[in-house]
C-alpha cells in the first residue's frame, strides 16, 4: 500500500513597528520590518520589499481589475519597491530557520523618499 504526505510549506508573518535606533552615533527614527518563522519548516526569502499606495483608483478602475483578472482588487494602484533601492540592505536572499526572525531597519529619510509623491502616506505587509 503507497503512503500519502501532504506537502506542507512553511509560514512566515511580516510586522511593520515604527521606531527609532542609533546610526552613527545619533538616534534617528524610522521603521522596523519584521519578518518571522513560527512553523516547523525552513522558509525562504528572496528579498523584502515595501508595498505602497502610487495613486487613488476609482470603483471603475476596480470593477474593471475585478473582471479582467478575476480576483479582488485589494492592491490596484499601489507600487512594491525593494529596499535595495534605498541602499538598504534587507538581509536576502536568507534560509529563515523555524523560531527564527530578521529585522531590517528602514529610515524616516527613506520612508520620506517614498512618500513624496504619494496621496496616502501607508505601507503595508503582504505575504502569500
Amino acid at each position: 500500500m503507497e503512503e500519502f504526505h501532504l506537502k506542507r510549506r512553511g509560514t512566515y508573518k511580516v510586522e511593520v513597528v515604527f521606531g527609532a535606533d542609533t546610526i552613527d552615533c545619533e538616534y534617528v527614527s524610522g521603521a522596523y520590518i519584521s519578518v518571522k518563522n513560527p512553523s516547523s519548516h525552513t522558509v525562504h526569502l528572496a528579498n523584502i520589499s515595501i508595498l505602497y499606495p502610487f495613486g487613488k483608483r476609482n470603483l471603475f478602475e476596480k470593477l474593471k481589475h475585478a473582471l479582467k483578472y478575476r480576483r479582488l482588487p485589494s492592491f490596484v494602484g499601489w507600487c512594491h519597491s525593494s529596499l535595495s533601492n534605498y541602499d538598504i540592505d534587507d538581509k536576502c536572499p536568507i534560509a529563515l530557520e523555524p523560531g527564527t526572525s530578521i529585522g531590517v531597519f528602514v529610515p524616516e529619510d527613506v520612508l520620506e523618499k517614498i512618500f513624496e509623491d504619494c496621496e496616502e502616506r501607508l505601507i503595508v505587509t503582504t505575504h502569500p
